[in-house]
């Protein structure tokens, strides 16, 4: 496993964590949707409220090189403490227990490396940062309705969330919000080459009660295995 890709992976991850939590309790329409800044605030009191998150995922990343796909299932729960687990075609593990965050390939066997990294010095970009509490999309987003004919979907109401901070390394990301039971069900993140890593998520369940395990939270390295630490 080469540390560049481990780091492409967790930026795939940072992406992915922030388009997860919200849902919204405004009415909206594709036709006729209220003040984008007024929707936006829904968004975030709504994810104010919302302390865990599970669901099944499936995430398309399209470059110039292709397409690839890969499906998994994602555990998040407050404060910072997450489990995105990829299952197809390959397994990779991400950890977070609220301190450290741990990034394993286990199918990389030849040369299985472990990164481990403070989850507070990893200077995670804006998205993960409102994702674990911090932070208003408000602050590090200009956002307005998105109607790009390429991702529009009959039922959902497409949001854009440009940055604000100069030098992220992408371009902007566009929610897709279902208004029957406003929950997010798809993100796209649009990279400066081109390209775009989309997220569709299923099976989704917020502030469950007893769940998720705070098992699913913990790791160990497993024996043998070289821990690199950042």
């Amino acid at each position: 496993m080469h540390l560049s890709r481990t780091r492409k992976s967790l930026a795939v991850i940072v992406f992915s964590l922030v388009c997860l939590l919200p849902a919204l309790q405004a009415q909206a329409a594709q036709n006729s949707p209220k003040p984008i800044h007024a929707f936006i605030s829904q968004v975030q009191t709504t994810y104010d409220g919302i302390t865990t998150f599970s669901a099944s995922f499936e995430q398309i990343v399209k470059s110039n090189v292709g397409q690839r796909k890969a499906t998994g299932t994602v555990y998040l729960k407050k404060p910072g403490k997450m489990r995105f687990e990829y299952e197809k075609p390959q397994k990779k593990l991400f950890v977070a227990d609220g301190n450290t965050l741990w990034m394993d390939e286990p199918e990389e066997e030849e040369d299985r490396k472990i990164l481990k990294k403070s989850l507070k010095s990893s200077e995670l970009p804006s998205q993960v940062r409102f994702l674990f509490g911090e932070g208003k999309l408000t602050d590090d987003f200009h956002i307005s309705y998105h109607s790009d004919p390429a991702v529009l979907h009959p039922g959902l109401v497409m949001v854009k969330l440009l940055p604000k901070k100069s030098g992220e390394n992408y371009k902007y990301i566009v929610f897709g919000i279902d208004p029957t039971n406003f929950l997010v069900k798809e993100t796209y993140l649009y990279d400066i080459q081109g390209g775009y890593n989309q997220l569709v998520f299923s099976k989704i369940e917020t502030n469950k009660i007893g769940g998720p395990d705070e098992k699913l939270f913990q790791f160990t390295p497993p024996k043998g295995v070289k821990v690199i630490e950042q």
